[in-house]
Parts: structure tokens; sequence; C-alpha cells
């Protein structure tokens, strides 16, 4: 599903993407990578709020200083940078 979801993202299937993340969450609530890809697509829509919320419940899944936890935190600062423009 997250894979799929990712696709979507990139195609601009956000509500698409937004489904199936949610889906994987259920169905595997400790993965990281559907949390990170629904904050992509949640701040692809301008809900950056959801984008960080979901990038911090990451974040807090992966260990620190990790490479997929430097990716993150890279996509959370956009994600804050673009709430304030």
């Amino acid at each position: 599903l997250n894979n799929r979801a990712d696709i979507m993202v990139r195609q601009g299937d956000l509500e698409g993407a937004l489904r199936d993340t949610t889906r994987a969450i259920e169905l595997e609530p400790t993965d990281s990578a559907p949390y990170t890809t629904r904050g992509e697509a949640h701040t692809a829509a301008g809900n950056y709020e959801q984008a960080l919320a979901d990038f911090d419940r990451a974040l807090g899944l992966l260990p620190a200083g990790s490479p997929q936890a430097r990716a993150i935190a890279d996509l959370r600062r956009q994600a804050e940078e673009a709430s304030r423009r």
C-alpha cells in the first residue's frame, strides 16, 4: 500500500495516497514509511500541521541520527518552511 501511495503522491493523486497510507498505518502502526509518505501527501496538499505530525511520528519510530531519520527531518523542515509562506 505504501509503495502505491508513494507513486500516487508523485502523480498528484493526493486523496488516493492519503487513503492508502492511512490504511497502511492501520495495518502496521510501527512502520515509519507510511507516516512519511502521508506527510509528503499532506505537504503537497498544503496541510502542513498534519504533515508535521506525521513526520514527527515517523521520526519517533526510527533511531535518532539514522539515514532515514535525517531524510525525514529534511522533509519536516521543508514542510515547516512551506507553512510559513
